[in-house]
């Protein structure tokens, strides 16, 4: 499974989880807090363009700045059955 995270320089995080079934659950919000919204899209790049919308909608943060970080993509192992 992959995770991808970026944090913004108005204090949000995005997140979006590669999940066991092949879609991309989303995640928006201060990074203290649990989301402003949770979300399933059907492909990563839906799950980019909606969560940036998001991050539009709530906060006005309408492009990434130098205090903005790049997506930070990292392998996130899962509980296998036996």
């Amino acid at each position: 499974m992959v995770v991808w995270e970026a944090t913004h320089d108005n204090g949000w995080t995005t997140r979006i989880d590669e999940r066991s079934d092949g879609s991309f659950g989303l995640w928006a919000g201060v990074s203290a807090e649990r989301g402003m919204v949770d979300s399933i899209a059907p492909s990563v790049e839906d799950a980019h363009r909606v969560v940036m919308s998001w991050l539009r909608a709530a906060t006005g943060h309408m492009q990434c700045s130098a205090g903005c970080s790049d997506w930070d993509i990292r392998s996130r192992r899962t509980a296998k059955s036996a």
